[in-house]
């Protein structure tokens, strides 16, 4: 039950998966070891060859739907979870990515959360060797990038009908859903606990480069376009790029060393506010 005494909400997490069979499995055990007691588990495949479509059939009734078919994509398929989705809330938890507690559904709706719309909390980034604590910011930022963790967010689900995930973007699509919601003064509710842990690894550089002119694109349409944004892209630009170089040209423990300055840097300017 949760503060009011209600009964509790179901919460439809989704997962979206393509040929990572122990990222699957990694994921599906973290759902369904959640201690929640109206949980729906939906999983979306595009179509996998590698022996994931094994593993979702030994998951069994764990999983209330599954469905595998080619798509256009993670938001196409993030947008067919959508679609078979039951619950009040969703949450999108891709595999290779997993809950930062059994509890951490549960902690949220301890109390009403009647007046939310969006719920966002704090998240975990996996850089395999290490581990950061990333604390959420604030909306105000959104001019500059996403503020916070998509995967530790849940969205009402009435509220990503019809709508949901742009087609327009490859990358950011979750960036400009949020930005978009923030324009229809939908409410955001943070909460100060630790939803998520997600592998920062294996992105390419080319997808980061791609990230930053969506991303731009995005607050340009939803922000304005001013000097100081542009400004700020292109400092970001120049970041990107000299941290592409570093990861060619540096040695690892350096690198390590400079991205768990980044986060903690990034930390506490959240924090603070």
């Amino acid at each position: 039950m949760n503060g009011t005494g209600a009964s509790l909400p179901v919460v439809s997490v989704v997962t979206v998966v393509l040929n990572d069979v122990e990222g699957f499995r990694r994921t599906a055990r973290s759902v369904t070891g959640q201690q929640y007691p109206a949980l729906e588990f939906i999983v979306i495949d595009g179509g996998s060859t590698d022996g994931t479509l094994e593993a979702i059939r030994l998951a069994g009734d764990r999983i209330a739907f599954s469905l595998s078919e080619s798509d256009h994509g993670i938001y196409d398929a993030m947008n067919k979870g959508i679609d078979y989705a039951t619950g009040e809330w969703i949450l999108f938890l891709n595999a290779g990515d997993v809950f930062a507690d059994p509890m951490a559904i549960s902690q949220i709706f301890t109390d009403d959360r009647s007046i939310a719309d969006i719920i966002v909390g704090d998240s975990i980034a996996d850089y395999g060797n290490f581990r950061v604590m990333r604390k959420a910011g604030n909306t105000r930022d959104l001019w500059k990038g996403m503020p916070f963790c998509h995967q530790a967010m849940l969205f009402r689900t009435a509220l990503l009908r019809p709508e949901g995930y742009s087609p327009a973007y490859a990358l950011a699509a979750d960036f400009e859903l949020v930005y978009r919601l923030h324009a229809e003064k939908r409410s955001f509710v943070y909460l100060s606990l630790a939803i998520c842990r997600f592998d920062v690894r294996g992105i390419s550089n080319r997808s980061y480069i791609r990230s930053w002119r969506e991303r731009y694109r995005i607050s340009k349409r939803y922000g304005g376009d001013s000097f100081k944004m542009r400004l700020f892209y292109t400092g970001l630009l120049i970041l990107l790029l000299v941290t592409m170089a570093g990861y060619k040209l540096l040695p690892e423990d350096v690198m390590r060393w400079m991205i768990r300055f980044r986060e903690r840097a990034k930390t506490q300017r959240n924090v603070k506010k």
